[in-house]
């Protein structure tokens, strides 16, 4: 273990101590990982960053903590720039080092999103730009402020420094790739963004071409190929809003909007009766209220009909059909060791375990198995943890399949993110194996 004063960049440039190595870096109550092969970093972790922007981002740590640890067997090449590469970054945009005990850009981060979704868009403007003052190299920064902006031309300068860090990042391309997509189906020039999922859309349109969300009621009703994930994910942040600031009927009434796409219509309008008792003489809120009855009546007519049997799709069990066998559970995990450790950890306390290293290959796994159980990393290499659970609770047989979430972040928000996101339990890394089996033993 080896501490100093001087950046993480300077000690790499000095000599060849690090020339063949995986580091662990701790900085204050941050974390982040290097992988060096001869002599270059090939990929580097800072949650929530990774590649470019984490490499950036370790590189101007001054007096970390920095430790080697064992090589995991594969490492997946997501860093592009050389260590001369990151000088000469550092010398153009003239980045010092920076103290644990500087700006928090992670908790800025995580404070101008909450700001974005409680609608105080100016205050997430400036703090956003604070943040990227302090650290360019934030690509979720530069993200989250090109939905702040109007023109075209604005939003595409602020997603391509967001693509120059981040450009692995499967957040940043979906985002490049949504937003491409929205613009050209823009024809006035006047753009909103949609409520969920960010695209821009006409400010007169009603419904999100990207996501197929409906933005206000009155209009249409929900769509069928809506893409229920990024709604969920929307009305996740949405609702840890409204936990801070539940006198904002703005807040509340597009989670009523959030529920109607979802075809909750019960929780919408939940949504609708307290924001209307807030602000009783608001037009708006009593003809949405009035619009969405219907829907609601519907539904319950419906459920009190007597429905006939369901086809269920073939899926394997969480456990053999006599109930013999162990339970199983799903391991999603992009780090061939941790995944290693954490399947012999279970199957030695007599679990039987399928292990996943991406969103896609988690999802591809629950179309023909039902676990029992899913232990879901956060930081996975083409999604977040937080982004993939809405979309594995899309699967009726995992509508309630106990979650447990693992990640190296101690950070109360990143939990309550977690939590909102639906998952049973939060357990940060590193984590102790009886802990682990303990808290699963207690779901299976």
């Amino acid at each position: 273990m080896r501490e100093s004063q001087t950046t993480v960049l300077a000690l790499l440039r000095a000599g060849n101590t690090y020339h063949d190595s995986t580091l662990r870096i701790v900085w204050g109550e941050r974390e982040g990982v290097l992988h060096l092969r001869d002599g270059v970093i090939v990929a580097a972790e800072a949650e929530p960053l990774s590649g470019n922007g984490a490499a950036m981002e370790i590189a101007r740590w001054q007096g970390a903590m920095i430790t080697e640890i064992d090589a995991e067997p594969v490492i997946r090449k997501n860093v592009t720039y050389s260590l001369q590469d990151i000088q000469d970054l550092f010398d153009r945009f003239v980045i010092k080092g920076a103290s644990a005990s500087s700006f928090d850009d992670l908790e800025a981060l995580d404070q101008a999103v909450l700001l974005i979704h409680q609608f105080k868009y100016p205050e997430a403007g400036r703090l956003l730009a604070q943040l990227l003052k302090h650290n360019r190299f934030n690509y979720l920064g530069w993200l989250w402020y090109s939905r702040l902006l109007k023109t075209f031309d604005s939003i595409k300068k602020a997603l391509a420094e967001a693509q120059k860090w981040g450009d692995h990042d499967s957040t940043v391309w979906i985002e490049v790739k949504k937003t491409g997509l929205g613009m050209a189906s823009c024809s006035t020039g006047e753009i909103k963004r949609c409520l969920f999922c960010w695209t821009p859309i006409d400010a007169d349109t009603s419904r999100c071409g990207y996501c197929r969300a409906v933005q206000a009621f009155g209009k249409e009703k929900p769509a069928l190929d809506l893409k229920k994930s990024e709604v969920i994910t929307g009305i996740n942040r949405y609702i840890n809003a409204f936990k801070e600031d539940r006198q904002n009927g703005r807040i509340g009434y597009v989670l009523a909007v959030g529920f109607f796409n979802l075809k909750q219509y019960e929780k919408a309008a939940k949504y609708l009766k307290w924001i209307a008792s807030l602000a009783p003489d608001k037009p708006l809120y009593s003809r949405s209220l009035q619009f969405l009855i219907p829907f609601v009546m519907d539904n319950r007519q419906q459920e009190e009909q007597p429905r006939p049997s369901r086809r269920i799709a073939e899926v394997k069990p969480n456990r053999p059909a006599d109930g013999s066998g162990p339970p199983i559970i799903l391991v999603v995990e992009d780090s061939p060791t941790a995944r290693k450790v954490i399947s012999v950890v279970l199957k030695r306390e007599g679990f039987g375990v399928v292990e996943a290293g991406s969103g896609e290959d988690a999802l591809a796994v629950v179309k023909t198995l039902n676990p029992g159980l899913i232990l879901l990393d956060v930081m996975l290499p083409d999604t977040t943890g937080f982004d993939l659970l809405p979309r594995l609770r899309d699967f009726d047989q995992l509508a309630e399949t106990p979650v447990i979430m693992l990640t190296g972040r101690k950070n109360s928000t990143d939990k309550l993110k977690g939590l909102m996101a639906g998952s049973t339990e939060y357990l940060t890394k590193p984590f102790d194996p009886q802990k682990l089996t303990s808290i699963i033993r207690k779901y299976l």
